[in-house]
């Protein structure tokens, strides 16, 4: 897709690149969304919230977590706020990877960042 973006002189976006994550995460393909996601900067695009959340979300096939954290301390660094979604991805990843520790914080920091867990946040936990 990107190539035949750039045959026709069309520049990809951010909401193009998190279509490509979201679908590299869906394909079981990590290693593919998280090559995309580091490649945002070099091209001066800005990763949103979406960006982050979607390259977290690949990591579930390959229970990365440590990829997970990684990310979520870049999200906060580049002054982005995690949101649900980005907390239920990232707690699903540390369940699988059995570090229900890790998982049971995430829940506590949500909750001390004012962001109300649902049913998923708790199915996450639990898988």
């Amino acid at each position: 897709l990107l190539e035949k973006m750039a045959e026709q002189q069309t520049q990809a976006d951010v909401v193009t690149y998190n279509a490509l994550i979201s679908a590299c995460a869906a394909a079981q393909r990590w290693e593919q969304a998280l090559g995309l996601l580091a490649s945002m900067p070099e091209l001066v695009l800005r990763p949103d919230v979406i960006s982050y959340s979607a390259a977290i979300t690949a990591c579930e096939t390959s229970k990365g977590w440590v990829d997970t954290l990684h990310m979520l301390s870049d999200l906060r660094l580049n002054v982005l706020r995690p949101n649900v979604i980005t907390y239920n991805a990232s707690m699903s990843v540390l369940e699988k990877s059995q570090q229900w520790e890790k998982a049971l914080q995430l829940l506590s920091e949500m909750r001390r960042e004012g962001i109300e867990p649902d049913l998923v946040s708790y199915n996450a936990l639990l898988e």
